[in-house]
């Protein structure tokens, strides 16, 4: 950038040249309102900075389809518009504060963090969102009650009130089984969407293994001693398996619901496995991926904040 550009907007904001280079080039040690300031009024004599934005994401180091999706997503959107993103599978070997750490050195102009932060790391959380803005992507809303400087949550609505699954079970009259991990998760989920969808009593099952078979389903809500339920709910995903365990049931009439992101991709809608009607719920894993990364883009390029603190994304 010129030294004239940067004098020019030094003396309409009342800042030093150096200020106003390290806000036009996405670096660290400007004050927000500043920031904001010095941008607004180089966007107003046409100056823009010549740097590329960078994006800093930190996300587990899972093999599931769901964060295998989240990351390529992530890529081809972003980079749609120019900006570098730097992708860091979460790993137990790394201080959650290295990260931190690598991201400033990198000057990332907005992190994108999938991981609930314990209290520790919430308090590395507090000084460094400070600098450098925060969106958090989940499944729900983590930090409804929390306030983080510039820290953000984007995370879906499918489930709040239960409408997606109420669309696909018209014909269920309404009891439900449970196939639980027995999580927080899990207890939030059965309080929430599925108490508030469905009107009977809800019938549950935990199920810890994410990869157990049709077989083992079976014996486990047999052991459960739940036969009275029309409508299955398999928190752990394994939609064909959960299909193939109500089969074993002799359950032919029920609907089964879950995720299944490597068969199905982003879409939510139903199919047909061996006779039992299978609804899967996986388009708003592309909301969720398409507005955090719009989010991110819209920020590292024209630093605007998201216009809520916690964004709720319905499946489009």
């Amino acid at each position: 950038m010129k030294n004239s550009e940067l004098e020019i907007i030094s003396e309409l904001t009342g800042s030093s040249k150096s200020t106003v280079s390290k806000a036009l080039n996405h670096c660290f040690g400007v004050d927000g309102a500043m920031r904001e300031r010095i941008i607004t009024a180089a966007r107003g004599q046409g100056i823009v900075s010549e740097r590329s934005c960078s994006v800093y994401a930190i996300l587990p180091d899972s093999p599931v389809g769901f964060w295998d999706y989240v990351t390529n997503n992530l890529h081809s959107r972003l980079k749609q518009y120019g900006c570098k993103i730097n992708i860091y599978p979460r790993r137990s070997s790394l201080i959650f504060g290295e990260y931190l750490d690598e991201a400033e050195r990198l000057g990332a102009g907005i992190v994108l963090i999938s991981i609930l932060p314990d209290d520790e790391q919430y308090k590395l959380l507090l000084d460094f969102s400070k600098r450098v803005p925060v969106i958090f992507l989940f499944d729900k809303v983590e930090y409804e009650n929390v306030e983080i400087p510039n820290t953000f949550c984007i995370s879906s609505d499918a489930f709040a009130e239960g409408r997606e699954l109420r669309e696909w079970s018209n014909h269920a009259n309404g009891s439900v089984l449970f196939v639980s991990d027995g999580s927080h998760l899990a207890s939030e989920r059965k309080s929430g969407f599925l108490s508030r969808g469905f009107p009977r009593s809800i019938a549950e099952v935990r199920i810890s293994d994410r990869m157990a078979s049709a077989s083992e389903i079976a014996r486990e809500i047999c052991v459960a001693g739940q036969n009275d339920f029309d409508f299955i709910y398999n928190l752990t995903g394994q939609l064909r398996e959960t299909a193939l365990a109500a089969i074993k049931l002799k359950l032919r009439g029920a609907v089964v619901a879950g995720h299944d992101y490597q068969n199905h991709g982003n879409r939510a809608g139903s199919t047909n496995i061996n006779g039992i009607d299978c609804v899967y719920l996986n388009r708003n894993l592309d909301s969720i991926c398409r507005c955090a990364a719009d989010a991110a883009i819209a920020f590292v390029r024209n630093r605007v904040y998201p216009d809520k603190k916690n964004i709720c994304v319905g499946a489009v």
